[in-house]
């Protein structure tokens, strides 16, 4: 889904759910991957995501994290997971071989799995802050 943005965006921002421990601990684990910073990080409990978030339906805004592209694209699920593979340096041959082998249902599956068990995944991980690199 592609929108007007209410603020500019100058590169991808992950709005995540930093309620949720082990989507806290997701968000700081990836940000520590982006050692270029070439994401924006926000809890979407923050001013600016929820502006951001208005833009969907209702029953969308919390069901998982987004990807929120500089033109105005939101992804999730398997297609953001792959786009953030391959945002990542570290990480970037394993977005382009999910794409090349077409292995988006199997990183979809992956990620429905993990987000339907994310509460039960939260008490094994460590408590961090939330993670905020914005703008």
């Amino acid at each position: 889904m592609r929108v007007p943005l209410p603020l500019p965006l100058s590169r991808p921002l992950l709005l995540y759910a930093h309620t949720c421990p082990f989507c806290a601990w997701a968000a700081r684990v990836v940000a520590s991957l982006d050692r270029r910073e070439r994401l924006a990080f926000l809890s979407m409990l923050e001013p600016e995501a929820e502006a951001l978030l208005e833009l969907l339906p209702e029953n969308e805004r919390y069901v998982t994290w987004h990807l929120v592209l500089p033109d105005g694209t939101y992804l999730r699920r398997a297609e953001a997971s792959v786009v953030l593979l391959e945002l990542i340096d570290l990480l970037r041959p394993v977005g382009l071989l999910v794409r090349r082998l077409r292995l988006q249902r199997l990183v979809g599956w992956i990620e429905r799995l993990v987000s339907e068990y994310r509460g039960e995944l939260g008490k094994l991980v460590p408590r961090t802050p939330p993670v905020r690199r914005f703008p």
